[in-house]
C-alpha cells in the first residue's frame, strides 16, 4: 500500500479522514456547535418557557434547553455543564468518523425574555372558559375546598378570578378540557349540575363556556 499524506500539514499516515490526517481533520472540523447567544421566552405570570410550564428555571431546564440548540457532526458519548454564569460552559465528548475521539468546551449565553405567554395575555384582559360555583351550607367545607382547587387548577390551568358570595365561592378559570380533572379532586359531593353558554364562533364552530355548580 502507498503512504498517504495529509495536504495540510504533510504527515504520512495511513488513513485520510475528507482528505485530511486525524489531527487535521480534528482541527478542521468540531464535533458539536451551539449558538453564541439563545433568547428563551418565560411567561412571566405563569413560568411557561416557550409554552412548556415547568416549576422553576433550574440546572434540569438549561441543561434541556442547551441538547435542544446543540447540533452535532459524530457521535456524542457525553455532554455536560460545566459553568453556568452569565456564559454557560459545556463539555462535549465523543467520535467524528466514527473512530476519532474528541472533546470540546463550548459557550453559549442564555438569554431570558420575559413576557406574557397567550393564555396569560387573555386572563390578563378577564378571559376565562369554565366557572366552578362551589355551594355548602358549612364555610369550613368551602375553604378547604377552595385552597385545594386553587392548587390543583394552578398546576394544568390559570385562574382569572375568585369571587366570595354568601351562597360560596365562584372560580373562574381556563382552559376548561381540566374540568374532569379539578372535579375529581373534590371531596364527597351532594349534587354536580353543568350548564353550557355560547360565547362566539371560531372557524365555523361554536365555543362555549363551561358553569358547574357543585353542592358539598
Amino acid at each position: 500500500m502507498k503512504p498517504k499524506f495529509c495536504p495540510a500539514c504533510g504527515k504520512e499516515t495511513d488513513v485520510l479522514f475528507n482528505g485530511l490526517c486525524e489531527s487535521c481533520f480534528g482541527k478542521k472540523n468540531k464535533l458539536a456547535e451551539i449558538p453564541e447567544k439563545i433568547k428563551i421566552k418565560v411567561c412571566s405570570d405563569c413560568g411557561k418557557i416557550e409554552g412548556a410550564r415547568i416549576r422553576k428555571f433550574d440546572e434540569k431546564e438549561v441543561e434541556k434547553i442547551i441538547m435542544k440548540n446543540i447540533k452535532t457532526n459524530g457521535k456524542i458519548k457525553d455532554i455536560k455543564i460545566t459553568e453556568r454564569n452569565d456564559i454557560v460552559k459545556i463539555e462535549v465528548s465523543g467520535l467524528m468518523e466514527g473512530k476519532i475521539e474528541k472533546k470540546e468546551i463550548l459557550e453559549t449565553k442564555i438569554m431570558i425574555k420575559k413576557r406574557l405567554c397567550e393564555v396569560c395575555g387573555k386572563v390578563r384582559g378577564g378571559y376565562y372558559e369554565a366557572v366552578l360555583q362551589i355551594r355548602s351550607g358549612d364555610k369550613k367545607k368551602i375553604e378547604n375546598s377552595l385552597n385545594i382547587l386553587k392548587n390543583i387548577i394552578s398546576k394544568k390551568g390559570v385562574i382569572t378570578k375568585i369571587e366570595q358570595n354568601k351562597n360560596g365561592v365562584d372560580i373562574y378559570f381556563t382552559p376548561k378540557k381540566i374540568l374532569k380533572y379539578v372535579l375529581k379532586s373534590l371531596p364527597k359531593t351532594k349534587e354536580i349540575k353543568r350548564s353550557y353558554t355560547l360565547v362566539t364562533k371560531k372557524d365555523g364552530r361554536d365555543l362555549y363556556r363551561n358553569t358547574v355548580l357543585v353542592r358539598l
